[in-house]
């Protein structure tokens, strides 16, 4: 058993929960927009901002985060930097696999992947990993539909060419209680910058609505508050 595995056990215990993961989970309140071209990041924002209770649409995403009309190429940095803006933390990391993405998900984050579109394509697509069961994963893709489901396997071989690139999002409050799972995570190689890195569209304003009160609804670590935005499932 690795590290990383004995960190979440020992999270789980301290938080006074079960902490043997769930056989399949399915994060809801996952939104879902088909892009535009080359709007995958500004779809990808939308989504993970809607998880955590705010408002913003494809083309209001996608005014801020692109240089220029029609620029075709959003990287995970500047993807990083609007979500700043717009009020989440994130960390960028590499070496990321299955059990990885079960364990994030299992704890309620939502997980975006740097991926090749497809086999034998050289274009460079963000999805979003909200759900597994069955030795498959539940990803909103922007461009083949909320709901596209890949097997470990074919999901290893479209992620390998970016070193199993991965994003995670999240709200700042509250994440003293996720110390020991942070640490699992931050084990990972990084890549040199995480949450809020300010591009060359700093002085552009995310244009975000929050709920009503101002704050992010939903705290981290849903693993310490079982029924908080996921449907599990113990076995088959």
């Amino acid at each position: 058993m690795t590290r990383r595995w004995w960190l979440i056990l020992g999270a789980g215990w301290s938080w006074g929960v079960a902490s043997a993961q769930p056989a399949s989970v399915t994060l809801t309140n996952i939104r879902h927009d088909f892009q535009a071209l080359n709007n995958c990041a500004p779809v990808t924002a939308m989504t993970l901002l809607g998880y955590y209770g705010a408002s913003v649409t494809q083309a209001q995403a996608a005014a801020v985060m692109k240089d220029y009309p029609g620029d075709p190429q959003v990287t995970s940095l500047e993807l990083a930097s609007y979500l700043g803006r717009a009020g989440l933390q994130s960390v960028i990391r590499y070496a990321g696999d299955a059990e990885l993405l079960r364990s994030l998900v299992a704890a309620g984050f939502p997980v975006v992947l740097q991926q090749r579109l497809q086999r034998g394509s050289n274009v460079a697509h963000f999805r979003t990993v909200y759900g597994y069961s069955a030795g498959q994963f539940l990803i909103s893709d922007p461009l083949l539909g909320p709901s596209l489901r890949l097997s470990a396997q074919r999901l290893a071989e479209l992620w390998a060419y970016y070193n199993g690139e991965y994003l995670v999002a999240f709200p700042p409050q509250g994440l003293g209680r996720c110390s020991a799972f942070w640490a699992a995570i931050t084990a990972r190689p990084r890549t040199g910058s995480t949450s809020g890195h300010m591009g060359s569209r700093m002085s552009k304003r995310a244009r975000v609505t929050r709920t009503p009160g101002g704050g992010w609804p939903r705290p981290p670590c849903a693993w310490a508050m079982p029924r908080w935005r996921r449907t599990t499932s113990s076995g088959p």
